[in-house]
């Protein structure tokens, strides 16, 4: 098995990359942000692989892109990173497309960038009643778009998913906001 590196748009990001490489014996080793990850997501992953896994942290896109340019990807498997920043690793050929179909809860993850975010239990929120609430998530998204939104009683859309997503690099004013998406 190779090793991968992979990238997500932050809260998750949204775009999952990974980096080929020489097989080796050891543990996975996954970077991301303080508190992006459930707090026992490395334990589950060790306790339902048998594989080791390690948690390195990084404070900045800028600070883990400056580690992975510099070591051309190597010493990391899983790694965390807003989507201008996976785009930029993939243009510097430190990331390959995985293949979904090897992947069978990849639906938990993408479903029109909607499941993960609409649900506690996979990393996001729970949605509050549609029939009284606009729900707005503000999550990666994997097909490009700033967002989308469904319309309420959507037959392609369970009502605990129904609402507006939108990307977070297109929303908002600070933070991860990014031009010509960020003036409100």
């Amino acid at each position: 098995m190779a090793d991968r590196l992979m990238t997500t748009r932050a809260l998750a990001t949204v775009a999952i990359m990974a980096i080929g490489g020489a097989v080796q014996a050891k543990n996975l080793v996954v970077s991301n942000w303080d508190g992006y990850m459930a707090p026992d997501a490395i334990e589950s992953y060790t306790a339902a692989t048998g594989n080791g896994a390690e948690l390195v942290l990084h404070a900045t896109n800028e600070e883990i892109m400056g580690k992975l340019i510099a070591s051309k990807g190597k010493g990391y498997d899983v790694v965390f990173v807003s989507s201008p920043f996976a785009e930029v690793l993939n243009n510097l050929g430190l990331a390959e497309t995985l293949d979904h179909a090897k992947l069978p809860n990849i639906a938990n993850l993408y479903s029109g960038g909607r499941r993960r975010a609409c649900h506690t239990s996979l990393g996001g929120h729970d949605a509050l009643d549609p029939e009284h609430y606009l729900n707005v998530w503000v999550s990666a998204r994997n097909d490009g778009a700033c967002g989308e939104g469904t319309f309420p009683d959507d037959p392609q859309a369970p009502a605990e998913e129904q609402g507006i997503f939108i990307r977070p690099d297109c929303f908002g004013t600070t933070g991860t906001a990014a031009a010509p998406f960020n003036l409100g």
